[in-house]
């Protein structure tokens, strides 16, 4: 799980599976849940790029040896003009880092552009640890980790000075330190900080703090349900009689899952047998064997570099519909008798932000159709008091689309607006034939939500659609 993931709980709570193995580096997009507090990247030990961390209550030591020994210009990284502000989305990340650590308006904030070998130590790594390139921002204030893991009673981790590393091409954050210590690197040039709301006071800032720690745990109570449905769902299968459990695939043909969902949420379990019995049998007897509970749902084949496969497909009903709760049931000749493979799949639900909810007590939505831009309104009204806060509790009834970016080939163009001028406006936009609603929170986007009937039905009421 990368630090970018611990701190994108600002932004909305979603992240990838909490039980792979920790990474220090993520070669894919990662949106944005509030995970428990990887404090290793807070302590003077340096931490292997494939073994997970363990949070620990201690600030460490910059390691100015390593700088002292690495060049201003490293041989293998060319030096490239530098320019006086960084990447807009930099500056943002330097925002939600300082104001996570309880500090929206740092005294001052530096940044550089260059060789990860010599930013390493300012972040508690050796320069063996890493390669590339990465930005290093640097933050001056007064910082304090309101959401690191300690022990009852011990102080949290607090300084003047948070240090972090950004991978140019996925925009996370790669580590983070937190000390008084202060970083000398070769290249820091001051910038300014988008402007941010004023500094909080003590109970607002320990308010925000306890808001994102339980949008925390509302996201990991999420992944653990959605887990644990993947993990049920391979423990219902039956196999033939003289199946043997097997450790690794038997077979190359079944080294992945035949089939994986869209979305960056996913979630999985799976299990290897061999079976007596060859392909043809072993599947007839699996199809006359469903998982209890589980709704047969299809069948397929393909063929891989590995050789070919046959499999079974079953749904649970009892699961949350968003949750696409799949097994998968795959047969392929072994040489003797047939290797099985059965894979849990699910779709996690990233719960929503309090930034994407709808104040219970607002008093009026206005509610716009168009096709293909503003410019060419269908139709439109306003509606006020309790006819608005039904519509309110509708939208924050919604689940988040889980599957991630997504092509619609059945959009038509219509789009129904709903705006409730709440203090920071919300605007919700339906996009009916896609079964999507995208989201803005006083001009900032947020994660989109999935529609449903009920929705539907009340635009359809109060608007002339076509």
């Amino acid at each position: 799980m990368t630090l970018d993931e611990r701190f994108s709980g600002l932004k909305s709570p979603e992240a990838p599976d909490l039980w792979t193995d920790v990474e220090r580096r993520v070669h894919h997009p990662s949106t944005t849940d509030l995970p428990r507090h990887l404090g290793s990247r807070r302590v003077g030990s340096a931490v292997s790029r494939a073994v997970a961390v363990v949070a620990v209550a201690a600030v460490f030591l910059w390691a100015f040896i390593g700088l002292s020994q690495l060049g201003s210009n490293p041989p293998d990284i060319p030096s490239a003009p530098v320019a006086a502000q960084p990447p807009g989305w930099v500056a943002q990340q330097a925002v939600r880092i300082a104001t996570t650590n309880e500090d929206p308006n740092p005294t001052s904030a530096e940044w550089v552009l260059t060789s990860a070998k010599l930013i390493a130590p300012a972040v508690g790594l050796t320069p063996n640890q890493v390669s590339g390139r990465e930005y290093l921002v640097v933050l001056h204030g007064r910082f304090t980790d309101s959401l690191a893991e300690v022990s009852p009673g011990a102080p949290l981790p607090t300084g003047t000075v948070v240090a972090f590393t950004l991978d140019p091409a996925t925009h996370q954050v790669n580590d983070l330190g937190l000390n008084d210590q202060v970083v000398n690197v070769p290249g820091l040039r001051p910038f300014t900080l988008p402007p941010v709301s004023p500094r909080p006071g003590p109970a607002a800032s320990s308010a925000a703090a306890k808001a994102a720690a339980q949008a925390a745990q509302a996201a990991q109570a999420a992944q653990a349900q959605a887990l644990f449905e993947a993990q049920r769902l391979v423990a219902l299968v039956r196999v033939p009689t003289g199946s043997r459990v097997a450790s690794t695939a038997p077979v190359p043909a079944l080294q992945k899952p035949a089939t994986v969902p869209g979305g960056p949420y996913l979630l999985s379990a799976h299990r290897w047998w061999t079976s007596p019995l060859v392909p043809s049998d072993a599947l007839a007897w699996l199809r006359a064997h469903p998982p209890a509970g589980l709704h047969p749902q299809g069948s397929g084949s393909g063929t891989t570099a590995g050789g070919s496969f046959t499999y079974l497909t079953f749904t649970d009903p009892a699961a949350n519909a968003s949750a696409s709760a799949t097994l998968l049931v795959e047969i392929a000749a072994d040489g003797q008798g047939s290797a099985l493979r059965a894979d849990g799949q699910t779709l996690w639900i990233p719960p929503r932000t309090a930034a994407e909810q709808v104040p219970s007590d607002v008093q009026q939505v206005d509610l716009l159709a168009y096709r293909g831009g503003l410019s060419h309104v269908l139709d439109q009204a306003t509606l006020s008091g309790a006819a608005a806060q039904r519509f309110a509790r509708i939208v924050d009834g919604l689940s988040r689309d889980n599957w991630g970016p997504h092509g619609c080939t059945m959009d038509t163009g219509l789009r129904i607006q709903m705006t409730f001028p709440t203090q920071g406006p919300l605007v919700f936009t339906d996009v009916p034939a896609c079964g999507t609603l995208t989201v803005s929170a006083n001009g900032t986007t947020q994660p989109a939500l999935r529609t449903d009937h009920a929705l539907s039905a009340a635009l359809s009421r109060q608007l002339r659609l076509p």
